[in-house]
């Protein structure tokens, strides 16, 4: 059997005194008080919060796959981004630091591997987003996730530069037909 607290308040007006008496009885009881509007706001907040979980492991699972086939195909980082872009949304909706920032680097590798490269500040930012969280809520998987997408950045670059110098090689070693 549970116990709890019972609180019972009276108020008792003094004749002929300017003064209100308060009479304040707490005994224990059998029965708790349950709140059943608090206890449905509660109920209806954790099974969303279960969702947007459930939600966004699944998109990770998903936009991870098209990820890793967006280094070669295009259309598949598009759709990296795309759901990079849905993760965010859900994130926001959570209201968690370390999930926001996991989502934008998420975002940013993306577009990088669609060719944008002005996009290397989100990885600085996440990163001292990451830490300068305190303690409690430092995620060193988000640490060195900054620092992946960090590396993947350097080569990327250095794909695209070595790229560039190879297709610049071959232009100028073609022989132009004399007229």
């Amino acid at each position: 059997m549970q116990f709890g607290l019972s609180v019972a308040f009276r108020c008792e007006d003094q004749p002929g005194s300017k003064h209100l008496r308060v009479k304040v009885t707490v005994q224990w009881c059998a029965v708790g008080f349950l709140d059943v509007l608090w206890n449905d706001r509660l109920e209806h907040l954790f099974v969303e919060s279960a969702e947007l979980d459930n939600s966004m492991a699944w998109l990770s699972t998903l936009g991870g796959a098209y990820s890793s086939l967006g280094d070669e195909f295009v259309d598949y980082a598009k759709m990296a981004g795309y759901i990079s872009r849905h993760q965010y949304r859900l994130a926001l909706k959570l209201g968690d630091a370390v999930i926001l920032s996991k989502c934008k680097l998420y975002l940013a590798l993306s577009l990088v591997q669609l060719g944008y490269r002005s996009f290397g500040f989100s990885y600085r930012e996440q990163y001292q987003v990451a830490t300068s969280l305190p303690s409690p809520k430092r995620d060193v998987r988000l640490e060195n996730m900054c620092k992946g997408a960090w590396a993947k950045l350097k080569y990327a670059y250095v794909e695209r530069k070595t790229a560039r110098k190879q297709l610049n090689n071959n232009n100028n070693n073609q022989i132009s037909p004399k007229h």
